[in-house]
């Protein structure tokens, strides 16, 4: 769907997919983070205003905050319990993981990977993460010429 948000000669177009529900909210519409980080937008929830760069300076949509107070109340006044189960998927289970030792006896070159993987594809890729272990950075010494300070928590 394309949108349009903020007033002729500041304002931004642009195509979105939107995800409809059917629930009781305060909200006509939820944006979220990956959409106001593509219009480049700063954010204000106490000012109820969404700011963004346009060819033609900055647009700016804004909310009432008095309509805003009165939808919130409106809907906690239902005293409605909207409570959704999200039931997992067997495919977005994580999958278990077995611990590979890359360099026998060294605690710190070691690696994960996936159970399910057949004894020949599991022998191959051990087999290639041995051979390009040079590749692999597991400490931070392994790491010349980079500051700890940089990669340390």
């Amino acid at each position: 769907m394309t949108v349009m948000v903020g007033t002729y000669l500041k304002q931004l177009t642009c195509q979105l997919d939107f995800l409809v529900v059917d629930c009781p909210s305060s909200y006509n519409v939820i944006i979220g983070r990956p959409t106001l980080n593509r219009w480049k937008s700063s954010t204000s929830t106490y000012c109820l205003k969404v700011k963004f760069p346009t060819e033609n300076s900055a647009g700016k949509v804004k909310g009432d905050q008095v309509l805003a107070r009165e939808c919130y109340l409106a809907v906690l006044a239902t005293k409605e319990n909207h409570t959704w189960m999200i039931e997992e998927k067997e495919e977005d289970k994580v999958e278990a993981l077995e611990t590979v030792e890359l360099v026998e006896g060294e605690a710190t070159k070691m690696t994960r990977i996936g159970m399910t993987l057949s004894p020949k594809m599991k022998t191959r890729l051990v087999q290639f993460l041995k051979e390009n272990l040079d590749v692999f950075a597991c400490t931070y010494e392994d790491i010349p010429g980079i500051s700890p300070k940089v990669i340390q928590h």
